[in-house]
């Protein structure tokens, strides 16, 4: 059996500062950015949501360790709910912003960061709402570089529904938009994206697509893709 490296689709990238923003098991994965952001020497504050501390993972141990100047504990029980327009109402010169958890808490804080600089919101989904009706309602078709088929694929399937029905293969994990597994480089068309890993800056590039959720964009009848 051959196996890949992990992926990591929640990089901490370089930063003067670090804003973490963290709901529920969301804390997981701000917990090792928040030591390398500590061993690299930069600043950075970490805000927790919850329920109540008894619920809150690590709560007490990320206090003991980093101090309760840095480590905000905001447990609903203690009428400690955080307004995020507090803490994201002007954009910070300098400052990423990590954050993982609900998704309502997500849609708020991405509606916050609206008027941020590009590339200072980061974020990391454990679940997908439902996705609206795509814009482009008619069959597409896709080439596929690699092998030089072309599948059609019609408006009640997606690209890899249509590629495994016509003998083919591509990776794929969730086939919800989550994983990044089925990452696919576009050749030429015009993707409309679906999925939650992709940045705003890398949707509008076009260079890749999610294969699982994502379609061609309305007017595009034809995507050219690399498998």
């Amino acid at each position: 059996m051959t196996i890949s490296a992990p992926r990591n689709n929640f990089p901490l990238v370089d930063s003067r500062k670090y804003l973490f923003i963290a709901g529920g098991i969301g804390i997981t994965p701000i917990i090792p950015m928040i030591r390398d952001a500590e061993a690299a020497g930069r600043e950075w504050t970490l805000h927790y949501l919850g329920r109540s501390r008894s619920t809150m993972a690590f709560s007490q141990q990320l206090v003991e360790e980093f101090g309760a100047d840095r480590v905000h504990l905001h447990a609903a029980d203690e009428g400690g709910r955080l307004k995020l327009q507090n803490i994201l109402g002007l954009p910070r010169a300098h400052m990423l912003v990590y954050t993982c958890g609900p998704a309502g808490m997500l849609s708020e804080i991405e509606d916050l960061c609206m008027g941020w600089p590009p590339g200072v919101l980061h974020t990391e989904r454990f679940s997908v709402g439902d996705l609206d009706a795509p814009t482009n309602p008619d069959p597409f078709d896709v080439e596929l570089a690699l092998t030089g088929t072309t599948v059609t694929v019609n408006p009640n399937e997606t690209i890899l529904d249509a590629i495994e029905a016509n003998g083919g293969r591509a990776l794929s994990s969730c086939r919800a938009g989550l994983c990044g597994t089925c990452e696919t480089r576009v050749i030429s068309g015009e993707p409309e994206h679906r999925d939650a890993i992709l940045s705003e800056e890398d949707k509008d590039a076009g260079d890749v697509m999610m294969v699982c959720v994502s379609r061609a964009a309305a007017g595009c009848h034809r995507l050219v893709l690399e498998l």
